[in-house]
């Protein structure tokens, strides 16, 4: 397995922002499928999710979970859209790039808050906040 840091310069940082209309992925530990297995052992599921952007604005992400264009791979059933993201708090969100011979991903936010689906139907909206929220030495802007 080849596994690769993201890396950037301060000169190139921040990264572009992601692209209204394209795909974006982030992968975390929902809460709610944490299982406390005995005194000092706790199970933790990990899950990714490819998702579209909705909306850009100055230092957020808007994502959303359409369950009108969600699809099985493989026979796997979808997972349910009113699921609790509860644990995804400051994973990566990853740009999928579209340009060969460039690298693959480049970071797009961080991701901060969702507001899930009332049923099945609904859509589950995400946001996250751009990297320009983050400065090259690594500090936060306020």
């Amino acid at each position: 397995m080849d596994i690769r840091a993201l890396v950037s310069t301060s000169e190139s940082w921040p990264p572009p922002p992601p692209q209204v209309g394209r795909g974006v992925i982030f992968t975390g530990y929902p809460g709610i499928d944490r299982k406390v297995m005995g005194k000092k052992i706790v199970e933790f599921v990990q899950s990714s999710n490819s998702v579209v952007v909705r909306a850009l604005s100055e230092d957020d992400v808007e994502l959303t979970v359409d369950p009108a264009f969600l699809k099985s791979l493989n026979g796997n059933p979808i997972p349910p859209t009113t699921k609790n993201l509860g644990g995804y708090s400051g994973s990566p969100l990853l740009v999928v790039s579209d340009k060969p011979l460039s690298s693959l991903f480049w970071l797009g936010g961080v991701v901060m808050r969702q507001l899930p689906a009332k049923d099945e139907k609904d859509t589950t909206t995400v946001w996250a906040r751009r990297p320009n929220c983050i400065r090259p030495d690594g500090t936060l802007v306020a």
